[in-house]
């Protein structure tokens, strides 16, 4: 089995490098991809023997690139590039994850402050370090029965997801955060990924606002990636295969993975190894296409 698409904490995963290698070897795994947010210091770990020593299985290098289209956030996976290739771009374009995270909860500050929600600006930062700028929002805004009446979704009221892909991702929602300014436009990631010797995948397109799932051919039209992260621990079958029509329809590679963060989010299906999918992955298939770039 392979595993494509996993975090750890170099980014916001739970688990050192180390860690989920020794995980990843446990599990008997014969291809993984630490894919962690605009970043490659993880793998500054791997280039020690011992640490390296601790899976036995390829690593093929990737990272998960924030991107946006047409103002909605979305991420890319670039596989095959060489962490020192890609350091001076990541830095100059990607903000620290935490900084990040910052920055989007100052801009929902201002945009519920402008558009007369109450809460309290204070409560808000103070619960960023624990929880992040969008839970830490959500958090907040719920504790007042006016802001709840006025959620676009009441499920946001409880379901972080909700808010996110309802509220906040959603550009039918009246609370919609444009994130063109903060992140580069998903043909931006698409054409870098391709610049350092890579290949450019759309991550978990199953699991974004609808409105980018509706509009995934325009999507792959105008940003131009070379495959769709099909695969995914949470997708449907009836998404699966309506991905793998479109990566057939294009001429695009498909890649799989679990999106691992920690042990809790396993308990919603993101489990390493994916375990779950074995019997119908398409091993063979997608290590035809990894066979042909750099391993670590």
């Amino acid at each position: 089995m392979i595993d494509l698409h996993m975090h750890t904490t170099a980014s916001d995963g739970e688990r050192t490098p180390a860690e989920i290698l020794q995980k990843c070897e446990a599990l008997g795994l014969e291809l993984i991809s630490i894919s962690d947010h605009y970043t490659m210091d993880g793998y500054d770990q791997l280039k020690d023997p011992a640490v390296r020593s601790l899976f036995s299985g390829e690593i093929l290098p990737a990272c998960e690139f924030s991107a946006h289209f047409n103002g909605i956030s979305i991420e890319v996976l670039g596989y095959g590039i060489d962490p020192e290739d890609a350091r001076d771009y990541l830095k100059k374009t990607y903000p620290p994850l935490k900084e990040k995270q910052r920055r989007e909860m100052e801009q929902l500050i201002l945009q519920y402050r402008e558009r007369g929600f109450q809460f309290d600006e204070a409560a808000v930062r103070s619960n960023f370090n624990a929880h992040g700028g969008r839970t830490a929002m959500q958090i907040e805004l719920r504790r007042y029965p006016e802001n709840v009446a006025r959620f676009f979704d009441p499920a946001s009221e409880t379901s972080e997801k909700s808010f996110l892909r309802r509220e906040v991702s959603n550009p039918e929602s009246p609370y919609f955060m444009n994130t063109e300014g903060l992140y580069p436009s998903a043909k931006e990631v698409c054409e870098t990924i391709r610049s350092l010797g890579g290949k450019a995948v759309i991550a978990h397109p199953g699991c974004y606002n609808q409105r980018v799932y509706e509009n995934l051919e325009t999507l792959i039209q105008t940003a131009r990636p070379d495959g769709l992260e099909a695969w995914y621990s949470t997708h449907t079958p009836e998404q699966r295969q309506h991905l793998l029509s479109l990566c057939e329809k294009y001429d695009l590679i498909y890649s799989g993975g679990s999106d691992y963060h920690n042990d809790a989010r396993e308990k919603v299906g993101n489990v390493l190894g994916m375990a779950e999918l074995a019997d119908i992955f398409p091993v063979k298939e997608i290590r035809q296409w990894a066979d042909k770039l750099k391993k670590i």
